[in-house]
Parts: C-alpha cells; sequence; structure tokens
C-alpha cells in the first residue's frame, strides 16, 4: 500500500516539474535538453 501511495507521488512530481519546463521554458532546445536530462548527464 505504502509504495503504491510513493509511486503515486513520484507520478505527481514527474507531471509538476514536467509542467513547469513546459510553461517556462521557451527554447526547444533547451527544453528537449531538460527533458532528456536522464541520457544527457555529464
Amino acid at each position: 500500500m505504502l509504495l503504491r501511495f510513493q509511486i503515486a507521488m513520484e507520478n505527481v512530481h514527474s507531471e509538476t516539474y514536467s509542467l513547469l519546463i513546459d510553461t517556462y521554458i521557451k527554447d526547444l532546445n533547451e527544453k528537449n535538453y531538460l527533458f532528456s536530462a536522464i541520457t544527457n548527464i555529464d
């Protein structure tokens, strides 16, 4: 039960961060970089 709640909260955070990036970042290249951040880790 607790694990399902934690997964749900992670999904909320992920959606929130995606909406923030989509709203505030206007440069398409930067937006794509941020959305694919897991593959861009240096």
